[in-house]
């Protein structure tokens, strides 16, 4: 059964810089595949950290539609005073994320880089879309921020790393070793 997973920019440009055999596409398709994922980014990690010309098969990943990407709105639409509770969620994980107060006046239309917005808004589009996995390679992310959404939503994401990944394949008896490796950069 399909499982949606939201996909950080980090974890996206770990895995899109796997040596390329001429296969890097498939093999990324097929790395979701197995793991029954439908990979989801948040619209403002979309917009604010993937550069459109850094990778032809970055590109390819979102032209293809093997990663989508939602409407902002989208993501509070079904909730009532959706976008007020976003709001103050993000902030509320931010703060006890990093310990600092949210960077940003406005959570929906302002960035900054390298101050965590990407994982915590795509930590807070996995609660209000029901996603069960948020991908993300980084190490203080996977064990820190399951905890923060639980404490502040009650809700349970489980958040994987390209090597945990390749260990539920491995684990499945899905791919070989040596393309576990290429995804996880072992080779």
């Amino acid at each position: 059964m399909q499982e949606f997973a939201a996909i950080d920019s980090d974890f996206l440009s770990h895995l899109v810089d796997i040596n390329d055999t001429g296969d890097a596409y498939d093999l990324i398709v097929r790395f979701f595949g197995e793991l029954d994922f439908t990979v989801v980014m948040h619209p403002l990690v979309r917009k604010y950290e993937i550069n459109p010309n850094k990778s032809t098969l970055e590109d390819k990943l979102f032209s293809e539609g093997v990663i989508t990407v939602p409407e902002l709105a989208d993501i509070w639409s079904n909730k009532p005073g959706g976008k007020r509770f976003y709001e103050i969620m993000v902030k509320e994980m931010y703060t006890r994320f990093t310990g600092q107060q949210y960077p940003c006046t406005d959570v929906c239309s302002e960035w900054k880089k390298q101050d965590d917005l990407g994982e915590i808004h795509t930590a807070a589009m996995c609660v209000f879309m029901g996603y069960g996995y948020l991908l993300s390679d980084d190490k203080s992310v996977v064990k820190k921020l399951g905890g923060v959404i639980s404490r502040v939503t009650q809700a349970s994401v489980q958040i994987l790393n390209r090597d945990l990944c390749c260990d539920i394949l491995k684990s499945r008896g899905l791919m070989k070793s040596n393309e576990r490796n290429r995804l996880c950069h072992k080779t």
